[in-house]
């Protein structure tokens, strides 16, 4: 009896270390596409950044009209790639929302319709809205390079609007974060 009772306790603790690598890989797989996620926007990130310096850098000796030229197109070239970027990060995050979608019986297909056409909408929403940021900036960016203000007020008033467009940005996305947990709900 004693041996048994030795034994037993031996068995489950046998039982629970065998499972832990199950465990700890089941976990890395419900959060590794968030954190592949996040890898993937800071790498686009990073390459953004070098890109833009090495834009700065080829800047260097050209006429004033050359490099009003030349920044116009790098950054309709940018607002592209970033949209390109944007897409395929939507196509990705939806692939795996569908897949999870597709094993979740608690749910029925009619609330699995409505959560991807909740998250589509959202996505169509942000790019309206990333498109208004961005013809917004443009002219305004267009406005103060023809303006007659010295060059301190210029990035004074770039800094101004920027700042600006930074609060209202926080409370778009604060905006989206609180439809989407009202909608998990």
């Amino acid at each position: 009896m004693k041996n048994r009772v030795l034994i037993l306790p031996a068995a489950v603790a046998l039982l629970f270390m065998s499972s832990v690598p199950v465990f700890a890989e089941y976990g890395s797989k419900k959060g590794g596409f968030q954190k592949d996620t996040q890898e993937k926007w800071a790498r686009d990130k990073q390459k953004r950044q070098e890109k833009n310096q090495a834009f700065k850098n080829s800047l260097e000796g050209k006429t004033p009209e050359e490099k009003s030229a030349a920044i116009k197109a790098h950054r309709e070239k940018e607002y592209q790639d970033k949209g390109n970027f944007y897409e395929k990060a939507h196509n990705d995050h939806m692939a795996a929302i569908k897949e999870r979608l597709a094993g979740n019986t608690k749910l029925n297909e009619q609330e699995k319709d409505e959560l991807i056409s909740f998250y589509e909408e959202q996505y169509r929403e942000n790019a309206t809205w990333r498109n208004q940021q961005y013809n917004r900036n443009t002219a305004f960016l267009e406005e103060i390079a023809n303006s007659g203000k010295t060059p301190e007020e210029k990035k004074e008033a770039v800094k101004k609007h920027f700042q600006e467009q930074k609060t209202e940005q926080k409370g778009h996305w604060e905006k989206q974060r609180f439809e989407k947990e009202v909608k998990k709900k």
